[in-house]
């Protein structure tokens, strides 16, 4: 239809439903944008309620806070943020200077300086006093050693040193090992073990088709109890500052061998205590550990040596050491018995049995030694004084899970982190054939 057909009335028509398809897009656009900023202002205003709520909580904290721990409650000569304004907007100089250091410190660590609710707050930033920059009134409740004991007196070396103790020469070495525990299969292990019958049957030719007779197999059963072996140590942030990198590394290495010494203590309560060792073998004289040394060379060691041989010879008769050398476990103070010789001269036997290496008795002929410090001391009286084992049967050492370490805090607001070391692991006597006490009179 060409426009001079369109009558006026058409005309004002089509121009009325432009006009209204406009006016109802415009709506829909105010209607639209009214939404949009109702949806903001409302969000704004549940922020705005959400922020002081939390503030009124934090208030709140603070004030029981300090009504339980009055002496952290800020001074106007001591707090921080007393007539200076807040650290992150101060323009005193002192405060600026300590901004910084606490931001790095912060950063350092992994925290946010901002947030008000971790250590940048109030309640947890302690009070400045003297040259230390961050200081803490006291240490965490939790922590072993209070933080006046890292406070310098003087000067202190980049080291530090470990408690002394005996770990690491049981474990590993003279236990049965290459039996992990899966989850799932419980918490103890089996070992079966087909006995020896000596049930070998001779035919003669002359017997021809005759038949074998059967013998019985005798099965028997040696067990292992999993047990959770763990340690648990905390560290003040605080503690770690004035000491350095350094501290965290040796509290935990300290761990490791807290770890490795219970083992080698569970493993020896499991060879000493054995109700019923395999063999005993009792000195023919008392080994006289503070008596007066008398006569010619070795006496004293020979009394000591002529029981490791027989007790060596015994249970090698009995059928051990096929899989593993024989190892001796005693003390240093024990051993020291076979290491010196009461004169100048000395036989054949002791020129040639004893290995010592860095001042440690390592081998007597092709007995493994090791000397333990943890075992008995020698003395004069009625005790073991050394064990003999067959490594390969004596004690077990299986692994349900091998020692982790954790780390968590503890919890944020105490400033501190927790330090957990754990492990599963079955240590039990097995065969108590394999494990010989030679006992002093």
């Amino acid at each position: 239809m060409s426009e001079d057909n369109i009558s006026d009335t058409q005309k004002l028509e089509m121009q009325y439903a432009e006009l209204l398809k406009k006016k109802t897009d415009f709506m829909a656009n105010e209607v639209a944008a009214y939404e949009e900023q109702a949806s903001k202002t409302a969000k704004a205003t549940k922020a705005k309620e959400d922020e002081d709520a939390k503030e009124a909580q934090y208030i709140a904290f603070k004030e029981r806070l300090y009504k339980e721990n009055p002496k952290m409650e800020p001074t106007p000569s001591l707090d921080p943020m007393a007539n200076s304004g807040s650290p992150m907007k101060t323009t005193n100089p002192k405060m600026m200077a300590y901004k910084q250091y606490h931001d790095d410190f912060l950063k350092a660590h992994g925290t946010d300086p901002v947030s008000m609710y971790n250590y940048g707050s109030d309640a947890h930033i302690a009070y400045l006093d003297g040259h230390e920059a961050y200081a803490f009134t006291t240490s965490d409740s939790g922590c072993v050693d209070d933080v006046d004991s890292w406070s310098p007196a003087d000067y202190y070396c980049s080291m530090i040193w470990h408690g002394v103790q005996n770990y690491g020469q049981l474990a590993g070495k003279v236990t049965v090992r290459g039996c992990d525990i899966n989850a799932g299969n419980g918490g103890v292990v089996q070992i079966r073990n087909v006995s020896a019958t000596h049930a070998v049957q001779t035919l003669t030719l002359s017997q021809g088709c005759s038949c074998l007779d059967c013998s019985g197999t005798t099965v028997s059963t040696y067990t292992a109890t999993i047990d959770i072996h763990g340690i648990y140590r905390v560290i003040c942030d605080i503690d770690e500052f004035r000491v350095g990198g350094m501290y965290k590394p040796a509290v935990i290495e300290s761990m490791a061998r807290d770890i490795a010494n219970g083992k080698d203590r569970e493993i020896w309560s499991q060879l000493i205590g054995a109700p019923t060792p395999g063999q005993t073998v009792t000195l023919p004289a008392d080994l006289a550990c503070s008596g007066t040394i008398v006569g010619s060379c070795c006496s004293m060691a020979a009394n000591l040596y002529q029981s490791i041989i027989r007790m060596e010879a015994l249970m090698r008769e009995a059928g051990y050491f096929k899989s593993a050398e024989p190892t001796l476990i005693m003390s240093p103070t024990v051993a020291a018995v076979l290491k010196y010789k009461e004169g100048t001269s000395s036989p054949q036997w002791y020129d040639s049995s004893f290995s010592v290496t860095n001042g440690l008795l390592t081998k007597i002929g092709s007995i493994n030694v090791i000397e333990y410090g943890d075992g008995p001391t020698c003395a004069d009286s009625t005790q073991t004084i050394a064990v003999m084992i067959d490594p390969s049967r004596a004690v077990s050492e299986f692994y349900g899970k091998r020692p982790q370490f954790k780390e968590d805090e503890d919890p944020i607001e105490c400033l501190s982190t927790k330090l957990v070391a754990v492990e599963y692991v079955a240590i039990d006597d097995l065969d108590q054939g394999a494990i010989g006490h030679i006992i002093n009179p």
